[in-house]
């Protein structure tokens, strides 16, 4: 027993916050009260008496599960200081707040994301962006930077994560 809250309670707030794994640990061994933890959102519901290596066993059981969706959940963001980029929802934050994007310029935010510190060319960028037909077409990831500075920057006359290497070309910095 628990002070308080039950552990149904307990369970229904931790599942408005959290993903975070639920194992009960109970001596409710009836059906309709195991059915119940699940619909709750328990991972795994254990009766007493139990052994401690069945115990441990389930235990693992579930962080690898969650290890495994977690590891998912990652490539679908990038995270970088104060941006999220969701490649899921294609939306990029900063601070929580939506930035509006174009295509082009979500696109061009994503490949700098994905290797921060690294500069690319411009020539790099127009083939990342647009592909190997468009490596001319330089002048188009000028303004497309020029763009994407007046949105993701504080000051976009002084770049702090999206700064020019001077004659070598972009980076993304965070």
């Amino acid at each position: 027993m628990m002070p308080r809250m039950d552990g149904w309670e307990t369970c229904r707030r931790i599942r408005e916050l959290t993903d975070v794994p639920v194992i009960f640990l109970t001596a409710k061994d009836d059906e309709p009260d195991r059915l119940q933890g699940f619909r709750l959102g328990a991972d795994d519901y254990i009766s007493k008496p139990f052994s401690f290596p069945e115990l441990t066993a389930r235990i693992q059981a579930v962080l690898r599960r969650t290890r495994r969706e977690s590891k998912t959940e990652s490539k679908d963001l990038l995270i970088r200081g104060p941006f999220c980029l969701d490649r899921t929802r294609k939306l990029v934050t900063r601070d929580g707040e939506p930035l509006p994007l174009t295509p082009t310029e979500y696109r061009l935010l994503e490949v700098l994301m994905e290797r921060p510190g690294i500069v690319f060319s411009q020539e790099q960028l127009v083939t990342a962006v647009w592909g190997q037909e468009y490596a001319d077409a330089t002048d188009y990831i000028r303004r497309y930077v020029w763009h994407l500075r007046k949105k993701i920057e504080p000051d976009p006359d002084h770049p702090q994560y999206l700064p020019t290497e001077r004659g070598f070309g972009y980076t993304f910095s965070a």
